[in-house]
């Protein structure tokens, strides 16, 4: 896939929550921005491995004092352009974060004015050191001159460390006015470069900035600028492409490629050792200088982990995600406890959540199983499978018991409270009660079924065998108890008597998700039609509009438990589950003659929508949840990381299945007049899927055309 910065430009791309605070879009490996003031230079919240709320690397000063309120800004995946013009200025500029960690503004000023125009490049951080200085460039080092540079030091931030950060300019010194006469014009590039102040020294981020400064001190901005959009588009190299007659997919594939790439760190420090997948680079958290109190998403949430999994392994470079499995056993060696996945900062370990992952590692495999799973891969998720065993399966038949409602990542969902009647104290322990939980169990379901997987993979028959077995007898038990005849619907149970809570939650599908239901269970289909239920304008709810806890808004009747913002999952929808909806209707309608596929192509639709403000395609922005009946966004997470949208495209629309010993291509038909996707890496081979309405539906295989159909048809390929 081609990178092509314009398709994703944005004007104005700012905080709806924090009137005229900038967004940038591109990060490093440890740098980010939580977002910019509209200044020249980079002055706003800063952040540094996880959250740290810097504020500032480097400003410009001027005399007189300008005010940049009405400067113009565009955003770009790779870089942010800011432009002013008035009667006494001109001004451009072009800023980014590199991926090896340093912050680049390349500016132009030309003075329009009558009096002179005095430029001061400064450094001032709250609570910060900010020291001046020159430094002696050896000849051995390239050039021999002697560089002026400020260097600044953090306090220790809230995760244990200091950050250090050297700042360096082209073209201008730190901390020395520049005079531009009438009429005169200047360019210079500025660049901070930032470091761990614990692991590296000066020196090493001095190399840093000294090679990017190598040999080009009077290089343009536009140089640098083109530097920077190269080097970030070498992600993209081994992104497959994908093309289609509906511009809103278009927009939303390449959307979600760049918050893929934008959430990849590599924090290589303490606890995290290899690179993470972040929920997004926002946070719920506050903006005091090195005072971060909230919930923080710049970490590893395993909870999310298999999510980023299912889309980044149609990646045709499988390193990103053998990283990310090792983040996830390492959180499992470094609690050292209960072998759970837990929630993973450098400094500390967080709550376990249920998750999917054996099941998400097992299709990556699957994709790319040239090689085998290893066997500390193995033994890893078996010690996990044990432990919720051990921790949440109930005695007498295995289903999974939440005792914390968070703790599926769902919280507040009514049927914790169905056994009280929804009490408006929500707090009070005596009102909430434990539940065999349909989601946590359907995960351990695929867990289970996800290492059998691996383990066929290792040719290990004897153990895949006895997880199938008991996978089976979970699946005869899930559908047992929580299935409903009457109401045709999965149901969360009480812990103690198996009585179903009557709430329709939206995991309440699930289990035709994982692939477990029977003959007779067509009737749930209704529920996602009905608009006393699923059936909303705008998104598919949490839970069903019926329920007498039912909140489009948020909140826990009537109330906003968690602030205007807060997450709750009694009405909002979430695009968590709507991605794990959708994937289910792809898999069913195909298991049942594609009579699902206008419900899919709907819901699909809408859920592509929900990834632009007000449904504009020209503004990008994917939030954490929304109102199912207005699409109003109920959260400023920006760039939010938190469900999957490749895998549906990958799948459903370009059809393509991957077994053990098969692909399966069987497109849903949503209406398209075109696509074209691939090359697309299957365990060495290389796919290509492309349709042209009423000419030819065609699958090339190793350059070689394997089907070539007049329509869309099911194609099998032997592996």
């Amino acid at each position: 896939m081609k990178y092509q910065y314009e398709n994703l430009r944005y004007e104005g791309r700012a905080l709806r929550t924090r009137s005229g605070k900038l967004l940038l879009g591109p990060a490093g490996r440890r740098l980010f921005v939580d977002y910019l003031d509209r200044v020249p230079g980079f002055s706003g919240r800063i952040d540094f491995i996880h959250k740290v709320n810097l504020t500032e690397a480097f400003h410009m000063e001027t005399v007189p004092e300008i005010c940049f309120d009405g400067a113009e800004s565009v955003w770009y995946p790779s870089h942010l352009h800011m432009a002013y013009e008035t009667d006494l200025i001109r001004f451009q500029e072009e800023k980014f974060v590199t991926e090896d960690d340093m912050a680049v503004s390349c500016q132009t000023w030309e003075n329009r004015g009558n009096e002179n125009l005095t430029l001061c490049l400064a450094v001032n951080p709250e609570q910060c050191e900010a020291v001046y200085g020159e430094v002696k460039i050896s000849e051995e080092d390239g050039s021999g001159y002697v560089a002026e540079e400020i260097e600044i030091t953090t306090p220790v931030t809230p995760h244990g460390y200091r950050v250090f950060c050297l700042v360096r300019a082209a073209g201008i010194t730190p901390g020395r006015p520049l005079i531009l006469t009438p009429g005169e014009r200047v360019s210079f590039t500025v660049c901070a470069a930032f470091g761990n102040a614990e692991t590296e020294r000066p020196e090493d981020v001095r190399k840093r900035l000294m090679c990017y400064f190598a040999g080009n001190k009077q290089l343009t901005g536009n140089i640098y600028l083109e530097r920077q959009i190269e080097e970030y588009s070498h992600f993209y190299d081994t992104v497959p492409e994908f093309e289609c007659s509906d511009a809103v997919l278009n927009k939303t594939w390449e959307y979600r490629w760049y918050i893929l790439k934008n959430s990849w760190a590599e924090p290589n420090y303490e606890n995290i050792h290899h690179g993470v997948m972040y929920e997004g680079r926002s946070h719920k958290m506050g903006k005091t200088p090195f005072r971060c109190e909230g919930w923080e998403f710049t970490r590893l949430i395993p909870l999310s982990t298999p999510l980023h999994i299912m889309d980044l392994r149609w990646k045709n470079d499988t390193a990103m995600v053998m990283e990310m499995i090792q983040s996830l056993l390492d959180s499992q060696e470094e609690n050292g406890e209960d072998d759970l996945f837990r929630v993973l900062a450098v400094d500390e370990i967080g709550p376990a959540y249920s998750n999917f992952a054996a099941w998400a590692i097992y299709q990556f495999y699957l994709l790319h199983g040239e090689t085998r799973p290893d066997g500390r891969l193995t033994d890893s998720l078996e010690r996990y499978i044990e432990a919720h065993d051990r921790l949440y399966g109930a005695e007498e038949d295995g289903l999974q018991i939440e005792r914390i409602h968070q703790r599926t990542g769902k919280e507040y969902q009514p049927s914790y409270w169905y056994f009280s009647g929804y009490p408006a104290d929500y707090k009070n322990p005596d009102t909430y009660t434990w539940l065999k939980r349909v989601d946590r169990s359907v995960y351990h379901y695929l867990n289970i079924k996800g290492l059998a997987g691996l383990y066929r993979l290792r040719g290990e028959e004897a153990k895949a065998n006895l997880l199938e077995e008991k996978a089976e007898k979970l699946c005869c038990e899930i559908n047992k108890k929580m299935w409903d005849e009457e109401t045709s619907f999965y149901y969360d149970l009480h812990y103690l008597t198996d009585e179903k809570a009557l709430v329709k939650n939206i995991v309440g599908f699930y289990p035709l998700w994982a692939g477990m239901e029977g003959a007779g269970k067509e009737g749930i289909f209704t529920s996602l039609y009905r608009k006393d239920e699923f059936g909303q304008e705008a998104g598919l709810p949490s839970v069903s509009a019926d329920c007498p806890a039912y909140a489009p808004a948020g909140g826990w009747m009537g109330q906003y438990i968690k602030g205007r913002d807060g997450c709750v999952w009694c009405g909002p929808s979430w695009p968590y589950t709507t991605g794990i909806i959708l994937d289910m209707l792809g898999k069913q309608s195909k298991k049942r003659n594609h009579l699902l596929d206008r419900l899919f192509k709907d819901q699909l639709h809408l859920y592509a929508l929900q990834h632009f403000r007000d449904q504009d395609i020209r503004r990008p922005c994917l939030v954490e949840h929304y109102n199912p009946e207005t699409g109003e966004p109920l959260s400023d997470e920006i760039d939010y990381n938190h469900s999957f949208f490749i895998q549906l495209i990958m799948e459903h629309v370009l059809g393509i299945g991957v077994s053990e010993h098969e692909i399966t291509i069987d497109p849903v038909d949503i209406g398209l007049t075109y696509f074209k996707g691939g090359p697309v890496s299957v365990r060495g081979h290389e796919l290509i899927v492309e349709y042209r309405k009423n000419e030819y539906f065609r699958v090339e295989f190793d350059s070689r055309s394997v089907a070539e159909k007049e329509k869309l048809e099911r194609v099998l390929i032997p592996l």
